[in-house]
């Protein structure tokens, strides 16, 4: 039976990160894409953890410590023109400089529309050859992340799926429509909790769980206010891709 969870937010200090594996992971069109990767156990699942627009990947630095314990192998990467993952036209400062406002938005979305689907196909493959091909993957987005964890989802073999702080219409909404039923957990504020429900009430799969925390909050927020959240989505990913 689905579920749904409420949490009153409190501040605490979030976990510190284990030390984590830098890895370069080049493209389709030859670009640098880079990321942590954390090695779990030889027959571990495996984790991909895409992170929301305002972040990068060391958003998810209190959580693959955490997976990794499990003995799930993640990895996270910063999306292409954030974080690390910068060179060339892809520096974000430079797009946002661009007097044009339409060419500021060509520019970006197809930057996200092609690159990052092509970076994030990528960065699976690199996943499964760490882990082999008998191990499930497993993949959360936060906020934009949750797009293209969908994405990635009709395109790939992904088990489980968390959309964090994700609210996609139109296009996206057809697309996790059109997945199989997979495990997903929701995680979402009160104030959210309108533009993630349609996506909790189209789920299909009997273990789908919704949290919600009271008040305002997108994403790493809710990271950094509740301690207990990394080990909540952690616990969620061993469970599922587990069974």
């Amino acid at each position: 039976m689905k579920s749904t969870f409420k949490f009153v937010i409190a501040l605490f200090a979030v976990t510190a990160a284990a030390q984590a594996g830098p890895v370069d992971i080049t493209s389709s069109d030859g670009f640098i894409i880079k990321g942590d990767y954390l090695p779990g156990t030889k027959d571990g699942a495996g984790v991909l953890l895409l992170h929301q627009c305002n972040q990068d990947r060391h958003m998810y630095d209190s959580v693959a410590p955490l997976m990794q314990k499990r003995g799930l192998n993640t990895l996270a990467i910063d999306l292409r023109s954030y974080g690390e993952s910068t060179g060339g036209e892809y520096i974000l400062k430079k797009i946002r400089s661009n007097p044009d406002p339409e060419a500021r938005r060509k520019f970006f979305r197809t930057m996200v529309q092609d690159k990052w689907t092509a970076d994030v196909l990528v960065a699976y493959d690199f996943l499964r050859t760490k882990i082999g091909s008998d191990q499930p993957i497993g993949a959360i987005g936060a906020s934009c992340g949750g797009r293209e964890a969908i994405k990635l989802a009709g395109t790939r073999p992904v088990s489980v799926l968390a959309l964090f702080s994700s609210a996609m219409r139109g296009p996206m909404f057809d697309g996790y429509k059109a997945l199989p039923g997979k495990p997903t957990l929701f995680i979402t504020s009160e104030d959210e909790r309108d533009n993630v429900q349609p996506y909790f009430d189209l789920a299909t799969h009997p273990s789908n769980r919704l949290v919600e925390y009271a008040g305002v909050g997108h994403g790493k927020p809710l990271l950094d206010r509740d301690p207990s959240l990394a080990g909540s989505i952690s616990n969620w990913f061993f469970v599922h891709l587990n069974k």
